[in-house]
């Protein structure tokens, strides 16, 4: 993966290269891209099945593409869930500092946790962007198709529920995290093509939804879709795809 250390970080031990055999893998046409896409799961899951955080975020493009253009922008990975993270995220936790690398808790699609999570911390462990990323049996294009969930993190609690003994708690508005990680993709310049799909299913602030920890959100119940080019592409040259009206970025 250009561009991204090592050292115990969890796309380390992803082994993109063996989760799919070639014949498992399925180019798509734009027209199924779209059909496929609105087709997912509404939201991830825990190993139980219990519904979790919205999938509301689909990149398409190469590990190198997709994950530099990230840090490029100043998205980290994190780093794997072991002993020295947890201890790492509980000193942060009480001295309030900020943890760069913060694991992710574990969140299930296509019957395993996430692939790979990046994270874009802030002031303190207590909020934080971050994104969890699953690689799909699908590509467009010849490109890999990677199904996203993404949220802002405004607060930490302590909970015996959770293997870092810690969990966060989102902002409700998660279209907001949504369309702020497309306008970090746009101020990359590596966006070529960018569209919204219906998939994730609409909720009002006045009758919000509920993840796995308790979090209410709302949602215009779209997923943002974002295809990352190798080269620099000039505003000018995105593709719109007309399928659902962009949000006002």
């Amino acid at each position: 993966m250009s561009k991204c250390p090592s050292g115990h970080f969890d796309y380390e031990e992803a082994g993109f290269a063996t989760l799919y055999s070639p014949s498992q893998i399925q180019d798509l046409s734009v027209g199924q891209l779209r059909q496929r896409l609105e087709a997912l799961p509404c939201c991830s899951a825990d190993r139980n099945g219990a519904r979790g955080d919205p999938l509301n975020i689909i990149l398409i493009g190469t590990s190198n593409d997709v994950f530099s253009a990230l840090v490029r922008e100043g998205w980290d990975p994190t780093h794997a869930l072991n002993a020295g993270a947890v201890q790492k995220t509980v000193k942060a936790f009480l001295l309030g500092d900020r943890y760069r690398y913060s694991p992710v808790s574990s969140l299930y699609l296509f019957d395993r946790q996430q692939d790979v999570a990046l994270q874009k911390a802030r002031q303190t462990i207590h909020q934080r962007n971050h994104i969890r990323l699953w690689l799909s049996p699908y590509t467009y294009r010849g490109k890999p198709i990677w199904v996203g969930q993404i949220s802002r993190d405004i607060g930490v609690r302590f909970t015996l529920r959770s293997p870092s003994f810690t969990t966060h708690k989102i902002d409700p508005e998660v279209d907001d995290a949504r369309d702020y990680l497309v306008q970090d993709l746009l101020a990359s310049e590596s966006l070529e093509a960018l569209g919204y799909v219906k998939g994730v299913g609409s909720a009002v602030p006045e009758a919000p939804r509920e993840n796995l920890t308790g979090d209410y959100y709302f949602t215009d119940g779209l997923r943002a879709v974002v295809s990352i080019s190798s080269r620099r592409v000039d505003a000018s040259e995105i593709e719109y795809l007309g399928w659902e009206p962009l949000p006002n970025l």
